[in-house]
């Protein structure tokens, strides 16, 4: 693995560490290419305030810092400016227009929760188990709505919805989202993070739906520390499924500009 596009920073307030540190570790580990892209602040028209994103107002400082990064180390690695998006229908042009504002590069889509976040209460994490198939519907109609907007550059952890009922159902819908993927160009992404913290994916089952359907797949490590930046491990597992399922894995992740 020599490039990640799938790297967080302490602004979503449940990562550690500096940004300079995660730049090194992966020039350290012999990296081409690492991408910041952590979880976007959202316009929300409330004042509901999000516990697992930046905040609007730190967005201009994360993108600063990064480009300090970019120029600092730009002899030894490529440092892309990004950010992990939900898409929430009555956010997306807004959260489109400040990150360009703010020298955004690319998106990554990374779907937590359902609706726009704001107006559910209780909210609906898509880690949390369920055998609601309106839930898994939901689920895959706003994935899909997110692809195609044409914004992102890929789709992160496809398989985090935590569906526990009908297996016949799960299929359905998941080949939906293999579908639409290869429709739009969009490869989907292993996750070393949620194999590192044995969380309900990489799910293997979707990755033979995947393989079925002749999806491009790619490594993210969804880094929170600068420690598994180079997951070498979890790198390994994640490597073995591409091969037993013939998967196809990219070796360069192209950057759709937004």
């Amino acid at each position: 693995m020599t490039e990640n596009l799938h790297t967080h920073t302490v602004r979503c307030g449940h990562a550690q560490g500096t940004e300079e540190e995660y730049v090194q570790a992966a020039i350290a580990a012999g990296f081409r290419v690492l991408g910041f892209s952590d979880h976007a602040p959202q316009p929300f028209p409330t004042d509901y305030r999000s516990k697992v994103r930046m905040t609007m107002d730190a967005l201009p400082e994360y993108a600063d810092t990064v480009r300090t990064l970019q120029n600092r180390y730009a002899e030894q690695i490529s440092v892309p400016l990004g950010l992990e998006a939900e898409y929430y229908p009555q956010c997306f042009k807004e959260l489109l227009l400040r990150a360009r504002d703010n020298g955004i590069e690319y998106l990554i889509l990374g779907q937590h929760y359902l609706h726009n976040e704001y107006d559910l209460n209780p909210l609906v994490h898509t880690f949390k188990p369920t055998e609601d198939p309106a839930i898994l519907d939901q689920y895959c109609n706003q994935l899909i709505d997110g692809m195609q907007t044409g914004a992102f550059t890929y789709v992160c952890h496809p398989d985090v919805v935590n569906f526990v009922g009908d297996p016949k159902e799960y299929d359905r819908q998941m080949a939906r989202i293999c579908r639409e993927a290869k429709a739009c160009g969009l490869p989907l992404e292993i996750n070393l993070w949620g194999m590192y913290n044995q969380k309900n994916y990489p799910l293997p089952h979707f990755w033979e739906l995947a393989a079925q359907e002749g999806n491009a797949v790619v490594l993210g490590s969804d880094a929170h520390r600068p420690d598994v930046v180079n997951n070498p491990e979890c790198e390994a597992v994640a490597l073995q499924l591409v091969e037993q399922l013939g998967l196809h894995l990219l070796d360069h992740i192209p950057i759709h500009r937004i």
